[in-house]
C-alpha cells in the first residue's frame, strides 16, 4: 500500500517519488505500522527515505500481492487507486525505509 500512497503523494506534489520529503514518507501505512512498536518501546521515527530497487508498475506489484495471498491488500490498493485516478500502468518507486 505504501507504494501506491507514495505514487499518489508524489504526483499530487509534482515531484518524483524519490524526491518526496521525509514527512510525506512517514505518513504511509508502512511507516505507521512500524511506528506503533517503536513508540511503545520509547522510540520514535524521525526520518524516512526511498532507497534501493528500481521503478516497477502497479500492475506488477498487485500481481505479486495477489499471487502471494494478499487479496485484501490488492482490493484496498485498487480502491485507493480508483479514488485517486491512478491506473495499473503507473510506475512506482521502491518502498520507504
Amino acid at each position: 500500500m505504501s507504494s501506491v500512497q507514495v505514487h499518489i503523494e508524489a504526483r499530487n506534489r509534482g515531484l518524483a517519488p524519490d524526491k518526496l520529503p521525509p514527512d510525506a514518507l512517514l505518513k504511509t501505512h508502512s511507516a505507521e505500522y512500524a511506528d506503533t512498536p517503536l513508540v511503545q518501546s520509547g522510540h520514535q521515527m524521525v526520518s524516512a527515505k526511498l532507497s534501493g530497487g528500481g521503478y516497477f508498475t502497479l500492475s506488477n506489484l498487485l500481481k505479486d500481492w495477489a499471487d502471494n495471498g494478499y487479496a485484501k491488500a490488492v482490493a484496498a490498493a485498487r480502491k485507493l487507486m480508483k479514488d485517486n485516478n491512478v491506473d495499473d500502468g503507473a510506475r512506482v518507486a521502491p518502498s520507504a525505509k
